[in-house]
């Protein structure tokens, strides 16, 4: 008896612990901005997803520096074109492998803008055509931030100070649905530029050898006026975008995704031998 008891505990265990790491399972890259707190330098932003990790260089210059937000550490941007977390080596890495030609996607940010001006967030794109498989940046009145992702370009609604963005990737979806914004896990209002073509790859209109990845860095226009807390990738759709948006609130120099031991009536799993 105890012996099958302990066999259907660690089987709900596994389930459990299974559908809570689903985000985890599609992450691609994650850089949680927690190498220093104010009045420090380090130059390295470390992935802390798996596989070959994706590092980012920071050039802490003209008044960048590493910062703290409500919820932990965070590089501090000031706006100038030289202010950037930065790797252009995107080809044949991860990322590639992961997105080339994927229909879902989903980009994950922990944000604190300091001004409303035109700053570009956050991109993924190609830095000879201007193709972006991700594009995230304010218009100049902060009220409204540009998402483009595959060929589409949609307009969304944008509340300054410290959020969540989540933005969901998704060709296969109906019309206008194809790109969607969540801030703190709520979904907010967006319309349509230029509608994603139905079931492309968000990798349409870039060249991957062209390809940059930019936190916080500039593109078309400066930098972010603000601080860049925490940002992820994964392929497919998160599906616990509420949740990590609780978690990163709460805490952005954490992985949100790192599942909670579950318990069995009162049970910790390992009262019953299976840990």
């Amino acid at each position: 008896m105890t012996t099958m008891r302990a066999r259907v505990a660690a089987f709900v265990v596994c389930a459990l612990l299974a559908l809570s790491g689903v985000a985890r399972a599609s992450l691609i890259t994650q850089h949680l901005f927690n190498e220093a707190s104010s009045g420090t330098t380090p130059t390295t932003v470390h992935d802390t997803a798996s596989g070959t990790a994706f590092n980012l260089t920071a050039a802490l210059a003209s008044g960048a520096m590493w910062s703290t937000t409500t919820g932990g550490d965070a590089i501090n941007f000031a706006g100038s074109n030289t202010d950037v977390a930065t790797n252009s080596s995107v080809a044949g890495t991860k990322i590639q492998t992961a997105l080339a030609g994927a229909n879902t996607a989903t980009f994950e940010l922990v944000v604190d803008t300091a001004s409303t001006t035109d700053d570009t967030i956050m991109f993924l794109a190609d830095t000879v055509s201007g193709g972006s498989i991700f594009f995230f940046a304010l218009n100049t009145t902060g009220t409204m931030v540009y998402v483009f992702a595959g060929d589409g370009a949609y307009n969304c609604a944008f509340t300054s100070s410290r959020h969540v963005w989540t933005a969901v990737y998704q060709s296969g979806a109906s019309a206008g649905s194809r790109i969607l914004l969540y801030k703190d896990g709520s979904a907010v209002t967006c319309s349509v530029v230029v509608e994603v073509t139905s079931n492309v790859g968000i990798d349409t209109a870039v060249t991957w050898a062209n390809v940059r990845y930019d936190v916080g860095g500039a593109f078309t226009t400066d930098a972010v006026n603000g601080k860049v807390a925490y940002e992820a990738i994964y392929s497919g759709i998160l599906s616990t975008i509420s949740s990590n948006a609780t978690a990163l609130l709460a805490n952005n120099d954490a992985d949100p995704n790192t599942p909670v031991t579950p318990t069995l009536g009162g049970w910790a799993p390992w009262d019953w031998g299976v840990m």
